[in-house]
C-alpha cells in the first residue's frame, strides 16, 4: 500500500486527475489502497502424469517449495487454472522457481479474463492484441490440461495471437517458448481490426462441431467455396498464403482468408479481445506515473527474460497525455468497438467471445458493449451476454458493472427502446479492482453467438457433402 505521505503529496491527486476520476466514476480509494498482493500461476508441468478433471488438479501439486521460496502466506486458490496469491511485496525474477519456468508472474484479474472463456479440449483459440503473451500461455496450458490422455483426434486445440506491434510480438514469442507452449501457438503481425485469418486447416476442428459438417479436409475445402459463393471455383484461390509471425511446423499450412458466413463453421470457438486502452486499471503502473518514481517492471507478462526492462521516471505530463487526455479515450472507444467486432466476425455460431481491458471507465467498458448489442440488434442480431461468474473461482469477489444512464445511452446514439434490453445485457458483466477483489483492474464481458437453428445446421451439411 501507498504511504499516506505520498497521496497527500500535491502531485497525487491533481485537479486534473481528481476531475478524470469524477466523470468517469472511478472511486478514488482503488490507488490508495493500491495492492497488497501479487499473485502467481503455476506451470501445469507439474501436475502429475495422472489426474481427474472432476476436481482441481493443481491440488495435487506440492507448494511447500513455493512457501519455502516465495512466502508461508502463499495462498493456493482453488478453481483458478493454478494461481496461488502472496504479498505484493515478494520479488519472483530472482527465485529459481521463476527461472526455470515453473511459475509465471500474472495478476489474478488477467487470468479471469481467460478462465471467462470455458475453454475445453479441442478449442481453436484467438486473441487479438495479444502482446505481452501471458494470456496466451494461460489459454494454450488449459487445453493441455484438458486434452491431456484424450484421444489424438480431441488434440487439435490451438491458440492464435494478434498484434500490432512488432516488438510486443518478439516478447510474445519468448514467452511461449519460455514456458513450452509455443507448440500449439501460432503469432500474427496484424491490425486487430482487419485481421480475417482462420484456424489452420490441417487440424480437426472442435468435438462439439456436427461431425457431418466437417468429417475431412476436403469437405472443408468443399464447404468452404460453398460458403464464399464460389459455386465450386477451385479451392486453391480460397487457400491465401498469410504468413504468420511464428508459427511451429504443423501449424504453418495457410489457413482461409475472409471472414466466415453465418452457416459456415470455420471460424474460432473461442475469441478474446482484450483490447487497448488507457491502463487506468493497472493499478501499480497508475501509481507509478504520478509519484513519479523509477519503473521496474518484474512480471513474467511484461517481460519473461530480464528483471527490470524500464529505468526512467514518468512525468506527470506523460500521465496525462496517455490516461487524463479525453480525446484519446474516444479515439480508444472507437477502437474497441471494430476489434470487438471483428472478434465477433471469426467467432463460430454457438462460440464465446469475451472482452476484457484494463480500464475503470465506462467509456471503454459498459459503453463498448452497448454500443455492440445496439449495433447487433438493428442488424437483426442478439448476441448472448452471459455472466462469467460460473467460470471463475467464488474466493475472489468481483464487483458489479457500472450502470448505464440514459445520458450515456443517449450519448452514443443508442435507440430509446433498447435502453432496457441492453442495461439488461450489460449487467451480466463483472469488474475486479483492488477494494472488493484485492487484484488489479479489469472489465470482462462474455459474449455467445447464437447457435445454428436445426435448418441452419442441415443446409450447411448439405454444402460439406
Amino acid at each position: 500500500m501507498l504511504n499516506q505521505n505520498s497521496l497527500e503529496s500535491p502531485t497525487f491527486f491533481t485537479p486534473k486527475f481528481q476531475a478524470f476520476l469524477n466523470k468517469h466514476k472511478i472511486d478514488k480509494r482503488i490507488y490508495e489502497e493500491g495492492l497488497k498482493y501479487r499473485f502467481i500461476r503455476i506451470n501445469p508441468c507439474l501436475l502429475p502424469s495422472e489426474y481427474s478433471l472432476e476436481e482441481d488438479p493443481f491440488r495435487k501439486v506440492d507448494l511447500s517449495t513455493f512457501e519455502k521460496e516465495l512466502s508461508p502466506d502463499l495462498l493456493f486458490i482453488e478453481n483458478s487454472g493454478g494461481f496461488c496469491r502472496i504479498p505484493a511485496s515478494i520479488p519472483l525474477s530472482s527465485t529459481e522457481s521463476y527461472k526455470t519456468g515453473k511459475i509465471y508472474g500474472m495478476d489474478f484479474s488477467s487470468g479471469a479474463a481467460v478462465l471467462a472463456l470455458g475453454v475445453e479440449k479441442g478449442d481453436q483459440i484467438l486473441e487479438l492484441c495479444c502482446a505481452p503473451g501471458a494470456k496466451l500461455c494461460f489459454m494454450s496450458d488449459l487445453l493441455a490440461i484438458k486434452e491431456r490422455g484424450c484421444d489424438k483426434e480431441f488434440r487439435s486445440g490451438n491458440v492464435t495471437g494478434v498484434d500490432i506491434a512488432e516488438h510486443r510480438l518478439f516478447t510474445c514469442r519468448s514467452l511461449i517458448k519460455k514456458y513450452k507452449t509455443a507448440y500449439r501457438t501460432r503469432l500474427f503481425l496484424a491490425d486487430g481490426t482487419t485481421f480475417n485469418v482462420l484456424p489452420p486447416i490441417d487440424l480437426r476442428f472442435s468435438q462439439r462441431t456436427p461431425k457431418k459438417l466437417i468429417a475431412s479436409k476436403e469437405n472443408y475445402l468443399t464447404q468452404a467455396a460453398s460458403s464464399d459463393g464460389t459455386n465450386g471455383l477451385k479451392t486453391d484461390n480460397l487457400l491465401k498464403q498469410t504468413a504468420p509471425f511464428y508459427a511451429p511446423r504443423h501449424l504453418r499450412l495457410p489457413g482461409r482468408t475472409g471472414l466466415p458466413n453465418s452457416t459456415c463453421l470455420i471460424g474460432y470457438d473461442k475469441v478474446l479481445v482484450d483490447a487497448e486502452c488507457t491502463h487506468d486499471g493497472s493499478i501499480m503502473h497508475v501509481l507509478k506515473y504520478r509519484l513519479g518514481k523509477p519503473i521496474g517492471i518484474r512480471d513474467a507478462e511484461e517481460n519473461p527474460s530480464s528483471e527490470v526492462i524500464c529505468e526512467k521516471t514518468f512525468n506527470l505530463d506523460k500521465f496525462d497525455s496517455t490516461v487524463l487526455d479525453d480525446s484519446r479515450v474516444a479515439v480508444l472507444s472507437s477502437l474497441q468497438l471494430d476489434l470487438l467486432q471483428q472478434g465477433y466476425r471469426l467467432l463460430n455460431p454457438g462460440g464465446t467471445l469475451v472482452y476484457s481491458t484494463c480500464s475503470l471507465t465506462i467509456d471503454q467498458n459498459e459503453a463498448v458493449i452497448a454500443r455492440f448489442i445496439h449495433a447487433q440488434i438493428e442488424n437483426s442480431a442478439f448476441p448472448v451476454v452471459e455472466s462469467p461468474s460460473p467460470f471463475l473461482p467464488s474466493s475472489i469477489p468481483a464487483a458489479n458493472p457500472k450502470y448505464l444512464t440514459t445520458s450515456i445511452l443517449e450519448t452514443h446514439g443508442i435507440a430509446t427502446e433498447h435502453h432496457e434490453y441492453i442495461r439488461e445485457c450489460v449487467s451480466q458483466a463483472i469488474r475486479y479492482d483492488p477494494i472488493v477483489s484485492e487484484t488489479s483492474g479489469l472489465f470482462i464481458a462474455r459474449l455467445r453467438k447464437p447457435p445454428l437453428t436445426g435448418d441452419k445446421i442441415m443446409d450447411s451439411a448439405q454444402k460439406g457433402k
